[in-house]
């Protein structure tokens, strides 16, 4: 077998400008999801470089293979909720597990005839290889679980991210578009309770994403600021920022 003679020193020379773009990304998406309220066209700031990184371009996986190897992201494991034997009075349940713009977001769920169930241990967590972490279901609505990385697409593709004014949606998004209407309550971070405030048909509420303490915010969108959260915090991806770091002190230096 002939052996690859492109090593990862001229790899990580010929991503060097990729490395840059994802050490800035990743730094203001941090800091963005720390402020007190969320800014002006933060939709758009958050899903335009997750579905560069995550899922269209891959430029994390290309940056980081060559830097510090495979990388796993840390995530809350659902498959507690996915196996549990009451699972069939399951009507809505949203992935939590998250700090964002000064509040923490738990689990979400509503069961049917409103009986509380404790599905999830919050302090259980799972890392998962990019594909899987895309791949994993972070919420269930009328019957059917969406993984994560549909919703970013669709926020970025459809739902306000960095969609064009009138383009016709795809119909794999459809369904995500119609669960603009079930909201994930904010829980101040004191409290650590699971809530949900959920509007299927849009008469009594409408979407809002507004993620201030008091805020809703729609579902595809929280489960799309959750996988930046997850990104951001992940020891490897903390790991590989720090080394792009100093890379890039020593090149300016």
């Amino acid at each position: 077998m002939t052996r690859n003679p492109y090593s990862k020193e001229e790899e990580r020379l010929d991503t060097f400008e990729l490395a840059e773009a994802l050490f800035e990304d990743i730094s203001h998406m941090r800091k963005m999801l720390t402020l007190p309220r969320p800014p002006n066209g933060f939709i758009r700031q958050i899903s335009a470089p997750l579905r560069r990184l995550l899922v269209s371009d891959r430029d994390l996986k290309r940056v980081a293979d060559c830097r510090v190897g495979r990388i796993k992201l840390e995530v809350p494991n659902v498959d507690a909720v996915k196996n549990h034997p009451d699972v069939q009075k399951l009507s809505v349940f949203a992935l939590g597990g998250v700090d964002l713009f000064g509040a923490h977001f738990s689990d979400s769920c509503v069961c049917k005839g409103n009986q509380p169930i404790l599905f999830r241990d919050p302090s259980d967590l799972t890392a998962l290889n990019l594909e899987r972490f895309l791949a994993q279901d972070c919420l269930f609505a009328d019957g059917e679980w969406f993984s994560r990385g549909s919703m970013i697409t669709y926020v970025a593709n459809a739902g306000s991210g960095i969609h064009s004014p009138g383009r016709e949606m795809r119909a794999d998004h459809a369904r995500i578009h119609d669960l603009r209407y079930v909201h994930t309550s904010c829980c101040d971070k004191n409290l650590q309770m699971p809530a949900v405030n959920m509007c299927i048909d849009g008469t009594n509420c409408r979407p809002n994403s507004d993620l201030s303490r008091n805020g809703l915010v729609t579902a595809p969108l929280f489960q799309t600021l959750a996988a930046a959260y997850h990104l951001v915090n992940s020891p490897d991806i903390v790991r590989l920022v720090e080394a792009i770091g100093v890379e890039l002190d020593e090149h300016y230096s």
